[in-house]
């Protein structure tokens, strides 16, 4: 009763969320290629997303970032880190395996070819 999954572009339904009323936000296998040569400035997980995420999740709120793909996962940790609105929700640096109740198709797709996946969660101070 109180999950959404939403299937969008993500750049669409940032002025639909309304300041604190987000508890969790999963980040599962974002493009590491969108936007094809200046991918890097349309990722979707960059400052001014964890700008719109500071103002949407609860007090305590969270945010979980997953991938496969290691070099764009340094970047996004490296963001992450960089951000003092959050703390990391875990003492490692990063967390690897994932193996959560549902599975997405984009990782059902990956453990076929038995990549490893990179992690980590931030929580709103």
């Amino acid at each position: 009763k109180n999950v959404l999954y939403i299937k969008a572009d993500f750049n669409l339904l940032y002025p639909l969320f309304a300041p604190d009323s987000l508890e969790m936000v999963y980040l599962n296998f974002p493009d590491p290629n969108y936007g094809g040569a200046n991918r890097r400035k349309n990722r979707i997980f960059s400052p001014r997303f964890l700008d719109l995420m500071a103002e949407a999740l609860t007090a305590d709120g969270r945010l979980q970032v997953v991938t496969d793909q290691f070099s764009f996962f340094q970047d996004m940790l490296a963001i992450a880190e960089a951000d003092d609105r959050f703390k990391k929700s875990h003492k490692e640096r990063y967390l690897t395996n994932f193996s959560p109740p549902a599975k997405t198709r984009f990782q059902m797709a990956w453990e076929k070819f038995d990549r490893p996946v990179f992690r980590f969660e931030l929580q709103k101070i």
